[in-house]
């Protein structure tokens, strides 16, 4: 009786773990959707204000500089503008990664839960990185 008392009490004990993990990633995946949205809609109204600011460089340039000058100048904004499209696309690529992570380690503990909760992981294999003293 004692050992059907226990094995209740530690499948109660893991399926309230499962539902805290399951509510975990549900507020993460709202909280990226959010973060999302935002992200995009900065970056569209950035990229407006940018190529604004950009053409309108374009003209100041055209009216003051001379021909061989506008050459060097053109061709230099284009580089550096290539560049800079470069490392914000890396950057931006290494942020989303960093996003993915996190949503990855919360799925890879609910599947740990559900394995333990079927038995075909023991509760002392579990490894949770939080409660790790390294």
């Amino acid at each position: 009786m004692e050992q059907l008392r226990y094995l209740k009490d530690s499948a109660f004990t893991l399926f309230e773990l499962l539902i805290v993990r399951l509510k975990m990633a549900r507020v993460e995946l709202a909280d990226l959707k959010a973060g999302m949205v935002k992200a995009v809609a900065m970056l569209v109204t950035a990229v407006f204000m940018f190529f604004l600011a950009f053409i309108s460089l374009l003209f100041g340039l055209n009216t003051i500089l001379t021909g061989e000058q506008k050459i060097w100048v053109f061709f230099g904004i284009a580089a550096v503008c290539f560049l800079l499209m470069i490392i914000l696309f890396i950057f931006a690529v290494s942020k989303l990664s960093a996003s993915q992570n996190f949503m990855q380690e919360t799925l890879q503990g609910i599947s740990d839960d559900l394995e333990i909760v079927k038995g075909k992981k023991a509760l002392n294999d579990l490894k949770i990185k939080e409660l790790l003293d390294e």
